[in-house]
């Protein structure tokens, strides 16, 4: 056709230009305004559309990408949002010199999902980064990592048997790997050649003795709740039960009846009634108090927020 633009002798489809497939017409880049003004195309999504129809790099030239893409480097530089290999080791440098955690959970804490995200993205990995930054990621972890050798280790170092639920709240890392490498915390005992439960192998509960270890525990304010007691003492909840009718009554036997009926009983958390707690709120605010659930889940009677 006459008058119809062609493309300059001597350069490549696709490199210097992108011939559209439609009208024949060489472009850098073939635009939405062409295909909507030109052919008639619906402007929303039409670029997607025709790369869908004719292939991704139909609609733009190599030289124009090239081009845009400096651009939009250009840009992000201006701004400081570009990523390089080296800018993220910059980076993971600054922060060992500067005293900061250099393990990725605590560099995301502190805002910094940015170093993050481009790190695992350029390297692979973040312990990747840290390794090319010459840190070793082993140092850093804020997880420990767990060989046999460590739980082994970690259990022998306790010098006395530590029940499951008392050892979930003192070293919650150590039982978890205990479960998962020996299967139990009772193998991971055995294993490292500490008795388990040494008291399992004494005589049976008798009534004086139950009642001797209720009263001793009394006095030294030690808990006296049946979840706490399974794990430091098995088998006295269950022998109690046995022997009184109830844990309430060997308590009553005990002479603890005054602690348990004012919530006091070690261990125990207090079951407020609906007056007890606006009673209790009053007497806070005319203090002077503070209110906050915050300041009374910490200072107040343990159960009143509950």
């Amino acid at each position: 056709m006459a008058g119809r633009r062609k493309a300059p002798e001597g350069t490549k489809e696709g490199i210097s230009h992108v011939t559209c497939r439609l009208c024949s017409r060489p472009f850098r880049t073939i635009s939405w305004t062409h295909l909507y003004h030109v052919h008639g195309w619906n402007p929303e999504h039409c670029i997607l559309e025709y790369q869908e129809r004719f292939g991704p790099r139909s609609s733009e030239c190599l030289q124009s990408n090239s081009r845009r893409r400096r651009s939009g480097i250009a840009h992000l530089e201006l701004v400081g949002r570009h990523w390089t290999r080296g800018r993220v080791i910059r980076e993971v440098r600054a922060r060992r010199k500067l005293g900061r955690p250099l393990n990725v959970a605590a560099a995301r804490q502190e805002g910094r999902s940015d170093l993050t995200h481009a790190a695992v993205n350029l390297f692979g990995s973040w312990d990747r980064a840290l390794a090319a930054s010459g840190v070793r990621p082993d140092q850093v972890r804020a997880y420990r990592h767990w060989t046999p050798e460590k739980v082994l280790a970690g259990i022998r170092k306790l010098g006395r048997f530590v029940g499951c639920q008392v050892m979930s709240r003192i070293n919650r890392p150590l039982i978890n790997a205990a479960f998962r490498i020996f299967g139990s915390w009772r193998k991971a005992y055995e294993a490292a050649g500490v008795l388990y439960a040494p008291w399992v192998t004494q005589r049976k509960w008798t009534r004086e003795h139950i009642l001797s270890v209720i009263h001793n525990r009394a006095q030294d304010r030690l808990p006296l709740t049946p979840g706490l007691l399974n794990d430091e003492l098995p088998g006295l909840f269950s022998a109690a039960k046995r022997v009184f009718g109830s844990w309430d009554s060997a308590l009553i036997a005990a002479h603890c009846g005054d602690m348990l009926r004012d919530g006091t009983l070690p261990g125990q958390v207090r079951s407020w009634t609906r007056d007890e707690v606006v009673s209790e709120l009053k007497k806070l605010r005319a203090l002077g108090k503070p209110l906050t659930a915050k300041l009374l889940k910490r200072h107040r009677p343990p159960g009143l927020m509950s």
